[in-house]
């Protein structure tokens, strides 16, 4: 009821066939979504497939593998991304899935540094140096699967407890049950 879209920070990504067009794969989005902006926007992946006539999501070749698109660079997809945050159509740019070195190819040749950087990072990947850079060039990091959640319940239980995060949850009355209960039933 007073719900207002202010109140709200939407995420998009754009997917590996809308790299040679950004903007469509965008408006689509918010088409979609009934929405005139994203709060962040970034790219999925640092690789390009080929958009087919029927748009599949993973396109393939004649001999059934994925059609990628070698000729791909991107820091193309970065200078649209760019326009895009300049359009006002995305309120901040992000990164998904990138190397460090990717990383630092797109600040070292950017207008717009990325503001945000998703990769994977849990206590089996800590992926410290990433970290230390996204920190140096104050670009947030946000990770997937910080509970690397692969792992078997008891597994990331035990995990857990050895690195005194179940004391934390305890403190903060969030039980390990109550916080994976979707993940895992």
């Amino acid at each position: 009821p007073n719900l207002k879209r202010r109140h709200l920070y939407i995420t998009g990504k754009v997917w590996v066939t809308y790299n040679r067009n950004v903007e469509e794969c965008l408006d689509q989005s918010l088409k979609e979504m009934g929405l005139d902006y994203f709060d962040l926007y970034s790219i999925h992946l640092p690789c390009s497939l080929r958009q087919n006539k029927k748009k599949d999501i993973l396109p393939r070749d004649g001999t059934g593998k994925l059609d990628f698109d070698n000729e791909f660079d991107y820091m193309d997809v970065w200078r649209q991304m760019e326009r895009l945050y300049l359009s006002g159509k995305i309120r901040s740019v992000g990164l998904a899935n990138f190397s460090l070195f990717q990383l630092r190819r797109i600040v070292e040749n950017c207008a717009i540094k990325p503001q945000v950087v998703q990769i994977e990072c849990h206590p089996y990947l800590i992926e410290r140096e990433i970290r230390a850079y996204c920190r140096k060039h104050h670009i947030h990091v946000q990770s997937f699967s910080p509970l690397y959640w692969s792992l078997p319940k008891e597994a990331l239980v035990e995990s857990l407890k050895a690195q005194g995060v179940t004391g934390i949850s305890r403190r903060n009355s969030i039980t390990f049950d109550r916080a994976t209960e979707t993940k895992y039933s």
